[in-house]
């Protein structure tokens, strides 16, 4: 039996003979929706080290330099965060940088 024999065979136990029947059991079922608008997606600007974002270039201080991995490549940039007052993170943090090594710590569900 496929589902869509085990479907008719709820539709039938539930008495529905006429579209209006399954309108009806449908209805209080629908909800109203928020519209989404898609927008392309945006590169940050020119010199945004110095902004909260994921991906892209790093802040660094002059002298430093890409954190490496134990084979000496460099470590991916994943995101930075520059604390904010509304971001209620400890004064004494100013910048919040993470970086992964896709091959040491692969990814898993």
């Amino acid at each position: 039996m496929s589902h869509f024999d085990t479907y008719r065979e709820d539709l039938n136990d539930l008495d529905l003979k006429t579209f209006t029947d399954l309108e009806n059991l449908v209805k209080p079922l629908i909800e109203k929706a928020t519209k989404l608008e898609i927008l392309p997606a945006s590169r940050p600007p020119e010199n945004s080290q110095m902004l909260s974002h994921f991906g892209g270039h790093p802040y660094f201080e002059k002298g430093e330099s890409w954190p490496k991995t134990n084979k000496g490549d460099h470590l991916a940039f994943i995101f930075q965060i520059f604390n904010t007052p509304e971001l209620e993170l400890p004064e004494n943090i100013a910048l919040i940088q993470f970086y992964y090594d896709w091959e040491e710590f692969p990814w898993e569900t």
